[in-house]
């Protein structure tokens, strides 16, 4: 991500007369960060710098290694520079991409016209977000530039919110009511807020959470034969984080029909891509420990095909490291080591108990914790 500041400040200048730095949707060995040939539908991708950067805030918030948040802080504030200077006020005063679109999606407009070109979609609103959401959080961390800080929560204050329809009741894809022209397309951008930020949880926004399973059960993205690329990594996801043990494990399944012969070799023949495989894993993980919204969360999203198990080594923010054991579907244990040594929230269901564990030490709790 460093090396593609060199050529996407570049870019920022030269395409949109901005400061900072941008990358679109597709990087290569050159680490070019302009469009690439092909369709609007997908070159025109302004948000491909600030998804880069959640990673880098990520890396911190698992190991609150300080040294590193100020090796890449100058990187984050440097695409937030560039999305200050290039987002565009629109009719209702809100701060907008321009040109946007919804990725590899086509919408319909009430009056039949289909495209794809906009302003505002969703995803790229919730990804900018995120991004000066970090900034601002490694700012605390830093205890260093105010008046930026100030300026970014003045554009906070201003990015185009997320809604619902009120004709669907679903998530809109788009800044206006439009519909997908597409119901069958896999791509389901706007649950970037679920899937990869936690701007939609069912705890945290339960109102965003509900309009978007009804976009899910619309939608079906899980039962396109592209299940076994990101489009099902996605999936997975978003029921992972919807704690839908149940639906998770139909994605898996049907991830592993596309991807796999009964043998367990590839399929080379279907949608075999290693973001779709690497994001599968990643909802296997958070079926057992969620830690994006401020709590250690313990079996989230377990199915009832797994009734017993145990696993070990699993990474929660904060310096966190997690066992855990179940049987019949219960917690039997749970064992957590900090690296940091700070106070921590665990939940388990609905019941949640607040522990300090010191630096280097680990605690085991168990279900009775919890009653």
């Amino acid at each position: 991500t460093k090396e593609l500041v060199v050529d996407g400040t570049k870019t920022a200048k030269n395409m949109y007369g901005a400061r900072g730095w941008i990358a679109h949707h597709n990087a290569d060995i050159w680490r070019t960060t302009s469009p690439v040939d092909g369709s609007g539908l997908w070159a025109i991708y302004q948000v491909g710098s600030a998804w880069l950067c959640h990673h880098l805030w990520e890396h911190y918030a698992y190991t609150l290694d300080k040294e590193y948040l100020k090796e890449v802080y100058p990187v984050m504030k440097n695409a937030a520079q560039f999305y200050m200077d290039n987002l565009q006020r629109d009719k209702d005063g809100y701060l907008v991409t321009n040109p946007s679109e919804s990725f590899e999606n086509h919408f319909e407009k009430p009056d039949g016209t289909k495209g794809w070109a906009c302003v505002g979609a969703t995803q790229d609103m919730q990804i900018i977000r995120d991004l000066f959401q970090n900034c601002r959080l490694a700012n605390a961390e830093l205890e260093k530039d105010e008046a930026f800080d100030e300026n970014l929560q003045a554009y906070l204050n201003d990015l185009l919110p997320m809604r619902i329809s009120p004709t669907s009741g679903r998530l809109q894809e788009w800044k206006d009511d439009w519909k997908s022209a597409n119901v069958n397309s896999g791509q389901v951008a706007h649950g970037w807020g679920l899937a990869v930020g936690n701007q939609i949880s069912p705890r945290e926004t339960p109102e965003l959470a509900k309009a978007f399973v009804k976009t899910l059960e619309h939608r079906k993205p899980w039962n396109q034969n592209e299940c076994a690329s990101w489009t099902g990594s996605f999936s997975a996801k978003f029921w992972a984080r919807l704690e839908n043990g149940e639906m998770l494990q139909k994605v898996i399944d049907n991830h592993f029909s596309w991807a796999l012969f009964p043998n367990l070799t590839s399929n080379f023949r279907s949608y075999w891509e290693i973001d779709g495989n690497l994001g599968i894993m990643s909802s296997i993980a958070e079926m057992m420990l969620q830690s994006h919204i401020g709590e250690i969360v313990l079996l989230p999203a377990l199915p009832t095909k797994y009734p017993n198990g145990e696993v070990k080594g699993l990474r929660a923010k904060n310096g966190f490291e997690v066992d855990i054991k179940w049987k019949n579907n219960e917690l039997v244990e749970a064992v957590i080591y900090a690296e940091q040594g700070m106070d921590c929230k665990v939940r388990y269901r609905e019941n949640v108990i607040v522990l300090n564990i010191e630096k280097g030490k680990k605690l085991t709790i168990t279900t009775s914790n919890f009653q």
